[in-house]
Parts: structure tokens; sequence; C-alpha cells
């Protein structure tokens, strides 16, 4: 009992902390700015409720191929291998984006008076960092994943918790003047913030952990994340007018001097840290799996489709990781000179809600093959809601962008351009599967 007790807590961490990035908190910056007190309270409420469903039927999916990468094997059993590569190609875009949008944040907190050319000079020095890292097979120990995690989280109630003491008197607190449209977008900004949840369900220990465990962390990640950002975001809403929250790109550091004065700035970096920690070490782990089947398909060059099993037992896609850690750098400068995060953020949120939509659509499609096999997971989630959801997602995504004040061209010109560029370049392509060594059939979830 106590092991199992210790994996589910292992699997929390790692959906947790993929899913807690430094970006995290511009964004409920932004979200804090665009409402009421209930208006962002209620969009942070429904956002994680939405992603609860999602996970359930994702879990299902991943009990019906354990150990995949679910990207790719959920949505090609359902609809091909070419559809599945657009997302898939889709999924590398958003990673590349939030690996650049990581890096401005961070850099943009720790160093407010560097230039461009500094910012972006540090911002490359330390993907490369990762990069290498990722390419000898450095991975941190479960027990140093759940330390990583449990220290982001206790940093940034650390932050925002002081805002939760009664006070005579509420400052900025709003509690009217939102409407449905308000709550709406910040339900669709709010998908961003738990975006990257179910990237655990490659990390299962064996079957039995997908009976369950697995099943079981993803919603409490979620529960907790909630928990952690609607503090974070009553802490701005209590502190800042809104005009103040829409100008700040870093209000987690605004919130630490605010509070503690002498050790802000320390406690922001720690925070940033060990954000980057727990995304990066959970964000390789999954999408090293991911890179592998990508790579595997011929929609690479030969060059890019390398695995390396000397290095690691569970293999390293080098060529793939190149790939990624150069869409990663040329994302962090476009993005340092171009001086706008919540676009990206927007874009992000967006991209993803066509994801969600993508899984709900293919665990749809699975299930009218029957159940997973044996005593897989099954979901309590009705199928009518799933459809309701698969069909909505894509829409509160457009509405997130074309409420983006002042980012709407922009943002459906980026949105566009990924989409287009997806597909463009996944549905000529073959897709054949070609026989690869070392790794065996991952995404059949053998």
């Amino acid at each position: 009992m106590k092991k199992k007790l210790l994996e589910t807590i292992n699997y929390v961490s790692i959906s947790l902390g993929m899913t807690l990035t430094g970006s995290a908190y511009p964004m409920i910056g932004k979200i804090s700015s665009a409402g009421s007190v209930p208006a962002v309270l209620l969009g942070l409420a429904l956002a994680a409720l939405i992603c609860m469903f999602i996970a359930d039927a994702i879990a299902e999916m991943a009990a019906r191929f354990p150990s995949a990468p679910g990207i790719r094997t959920y949505i090609m059993r359902a609809y091909g291998a070419p559809v599945s590569l657009g997302f898939t190609y889709i999924a590398i875009a958003v990673l590349a984006l939030v690996a650049g949008l990581e890096v401005d944040v961070f850099t943009r907190a720790l160093w407010p008076h560097a230039g461009h050319v500094a910012r972006f000079g540090i911002g490359t020095v330390l993907l490369l960092g990762i990069g290498l890292l990722n390419g000898f097979g450095v991975e941190a120990s479960k027990s140093l994943q759940a330390i990583f995690c449990l220290a982001a989280v206790l940093l940034s109630l650390s932050i925002s918790a002081p805002a939760m003491a009664p006070a005579s008197a509420y400052g900025n607190l709003r509690w009217h003047g939102s409407s449905w449209q308000d709550t709406l977008a910040i339900t669709g900004l709010s998908i961003f913030l738990f975006m990257g949840f179910e990237w655990v369900t490659p990390m299962g220990k064996n079957r039995d952990a997908y009976k369950l465990r697995v099943a079981l962390a993803m919603p409490l990640a979620i529960l907790g994340l909630l928990v952690l950002f609607a503090v974070f975001a009553w802490a701005l809403l209590r502190n800042y007018p809104p005009a103040a929250l829409a100008a700040d790109n870093a209000p987690q550091l605004s919130l630490s001097l605010l509070y503690f004065p002498r050790w802000g700035r320390a406690i922001t970096a720690a925070l940033l840290v060990f954000a980057l920690l727990t995304t990066l070490n959970a964000g390789m782990l999954a999408a090293s799996r991911l890179l592998y089947v990508v790579a595997r398909d011929n929609a690479f060059p030969p060059a890019v489709n390398r695995i390396c099993v000397r290095i690691s037992a569970s293999g390293v896609t080098y060529g793939g990781m190149l790939v990624l850690l150069g869409l990663g750098i040329v994302s962090t400068g476009l993005q340092i000179w171009g001086d706008d995060m919540i676009l990206v953020g927007i874009v992000c949120a967006g991209l993803y809600c066509c994801l969600y939509s993508a899984y709900l659509f293919s665990f749809l499609r699975l299930r009218k093959s029957g159940p997973p096999p044996g005593q897989g997971y099954r979901t309590r989630t009705p199928a009518w809601l799933i459809a309701i959801l698969a069909w909505l997602l894509p829409l509160l995504g457009l509405a997130t962008i074309v409420t983006a004040d002042g980012r709407v061209a922009p943002a459906l010109a980026v949105y566009a351009l990924v989409m287009l560029g997806a597909f463009g370049t996944a549905l000529p392509a073959r897709a054949k599967r070609v026989p690869a060594a070392g790794i065996g059939a991952i995404d059949e979830g053998k």
C-alpha cells in the first residue's frame, strides 16, 4: 500500500510539475485584469472542471494503450497516421512556444534591466545546457522530481498566501461589472494554466498503474493547481487595479516584493528555478517518447531519425532533440524581441483547446470498439458530455483569441500559421512506419 501511495504521489508530481510553469504567473495577471472576483474564480474553476473531464477520458485511453505517447497513439488509432501526425506537430509547436516563453519569463524576472541580446544569450545557454543534459540521458530521480515540485508549490503559496489574511479593507477587489463574455474569455485563457497535465500518461510503471493510479494523479494535480492559481489570483486582485495587472509582465515578482521587500527577488528567483526544473524534467521525460515516435515516421530526413540506446536504457532521440532545441532557441529570440508573452499564451491556449478536442473525439471513436481490455480504467464521465466538450473546445479556443484586446489579428495569424503548417506538412506525408532499434513499440502500449 505504501509503495502504491508513493507511486501515485510521483505521478501527481509529474503531472503538476509539467503544468506549473513560470509563464503561468503573467497569464494569471492577465486573467485577473480581465474581470471581477467572481468572474475570475468562476473562469478558473470552469477551466479546471473541463480539464478534469478531459483527464478522465484520457485515463481510459491510457489504460487501453499503456505507456504510449498519447497525442500520437490515441489519435492515430482513431483517425489514422496523417491526422495524428498533424496534431503531433501542433504539440511540438506548443512545446517550442512554451520553451521560449519560459526563458522569456525567467530572464525578464531575474534580469529586468538586461537588453534583448543579453537575455537571448542567457536563454540560449540555458536551453543548450538542458539539451546537453537530456542528450546524455540525465534524468532527475522520482524523489527529486517530487521535491522540486513541492518546493515550487510552497514558494508560490508563500508569495500569495499572505493576501488571505483578514483585513479591514480589501483594496482593489471588484465584485461586480463583469459579463458572461468576460467569464468565457477567462475560462479559455485558463486552459493555458492547466495544459500539460496529460503528459504523465506515458510514465506508468507497469500496466497495473493504469488501472487507477495514473487516472487519479491527473485530477489531483488539477485540483492542486486550481487552489494554487486561485490563491495567487486573489492576491493580485486584492492588491492591484486591473490596469496595473494588465501592464505587469512579472506579477510574481511584484507580489514578492510587496510582502517580502528584502527577500522578494530571491524568493521569485527560487520559484522560477524550481518551476523551470519541474517543467523541463517532466516535459523531457514525456517528450522523449513523443520525439521517438515522430522520428520513426518518414516526415523527417534520415539524419534526424537517430536514436542512441547506449546512453540511456530508454533511448535518446538526439536527432529529434536537436530539432526541438533549435525550435526553442528560435522561439526564444522571437518572443524576447516580440515582447508580448500574453499573445503567446493566448495562442497556446487556443491550440491546446484543439488538441484536447482531438483527444475527446478520439476517445469517442475508440469507445465504439469497446472498453479497455482486462481491468483497465473506465471513465465515469457520460459520453454525451464528452461529445459536447469535443465540439465546444475549438470554439472556446477561438473565442479566447477573438476576445483578446488589441491582439486578435496577430494571435489569429500565429494560430492559423501553426495549424496550416502542421497539417500542410503532415497530411501529404506517407507516415510509413520504419523499424527502429532499441525501444520496443512504445506507441502500441507494449
